[in-house]
């Protein structure tokens, strides 16, 4: 029970931390903000957008079906590396921000 207790505690400390950041920024950093959550968000994107591209951009011009499957495997691969890449690196630095904040001392 005290590693789910811990685990609530540090959920509830995380998105009370994100409201009031949200309610303190403007609107340039609740546009930062939005965009750490879409990169964080962006394999999932990247992955549609590829295969809409790759659908309607590529295979046209592949003849086989060895060529579309290649056309589909690389294109895919490429772009979903990159995309966790960009979705990892924003995860860290929302973490980072999180883990940095500035806290209040308690008076004891």
């Amino acid at each position: 029970m005290d590693s789910e207790d811990e685990a609530t505690d540090r959920i509830q400390s995380f998105t009370k931390w994100l409201d009031s950041i949200w309610e303190k920024n403007s609107k340039l950093g609740k546009l930062f903000i939005l965009t750490i959550f879409v990169a964080i968000a962006s394999p999932f994107i990247v992955a549609v957008i590829s295969v809409i591209i790759v659908w309607f951009w590529i295979v046209p011009y592949a003849t086989t079906v060895t060529d579309k499957v290649f056309a589909f495997g690389v294109l895919f691969s490429l772009l979903t590396a990159l995309s966790l890449k960009i979705g990892s690196f924003a995860n860290q630095m929302l973490i980072s921000s999180y883990l940095t904040r500035k806290q209040r001392r308690s008076r004891s």
